[in-house]
């Protein structure tokens, strides 16, 4: 049952008996959920926190995964260089011996 059907269907006399409880229980509820509130805020500061937190490593991680890419990207870049330099010395040797590689009959 509803409680202010209840409080309406009271005597005058009854209400007021239990009108103190019932502002010291309105009074705890009160600052309960003032606590809870008070909880909720340091919460979403603690969260907030954390997300910043959590953002900035994720910069730090954007940032060396990029570096390592660029450097890799280098790597391959010279790899790539040296090869070319490689094929280039080998077949100029195989053009300057040509005569010594084929045996003449």
């Amino acid at each position: 049952m509803n409680l202010a059907i209840v409080l309406t269907k009271m005597e005058e006399k009854t209400l007021f008996k239990f009108l103190p409880h019932l502002i010291i229980v309105w009074k705890r509820s009160d600052a309960k959920i003032n606590e809870y509130k008070r909880k909720h805020e340091e919460l979403d500061e603690e969260k907030l926190t954390i997300v910043k937190k959590l953002r900035s490593e994720e910069a730090k991680y954007l940032q060396l995964h990029d570096s390592i890419i660029y450097e890799l990207d280098k790597i391959e870049i010279a790899q790539m260089e040296a090869n070319q330099a490689f094929e280039k010395k080998f077949l100029s040797f195989i053009e300057g011996n040509a005569n010594l590689l084929f045996v003449h009959f």
